[in-house]
């Protein structure tokens, strides 16, 4: 009998160790989860931020090409006026 007892609490001390490893495991793995969900919400704002920043300089590319359509215009027309026909 008492070696039953015996071996019911080395087989439940072997289990907790099993256990506590287990919970060190897994606490390991959500604390990289956590970790890859910061960096990944980082460089999803990173990636958001870069885009607005393209649109913005096509924008001011669209209206600095605009612009200088308008000049070569201006300049055409007066270069038509000025020059002797």
């Amino acid at each position: 009998m008492e070696y039953n007892k015996k071996h019911e609490e080395v087989v439940i001390s072997t289990l907790q160790v099993q256990v506590d490893d287990v919970k060190n495991v897994m606490s390991q793995n959500i604390e990289k989860v956590l970790d890859r969900e910061e960096r990944l919400t980082e460089l999803a704002d990173r990636s958001s931020d870069l885009e607005t920043a393209v649109l913005l300089d096509l924008n001011i590319a669209v209206v600095m090409a605009s612009e200088v359509k308008e000049q070569d215009k201006a300049q055409h027309s007066i270069n038509l006026i000025l020059s002797p026909e």
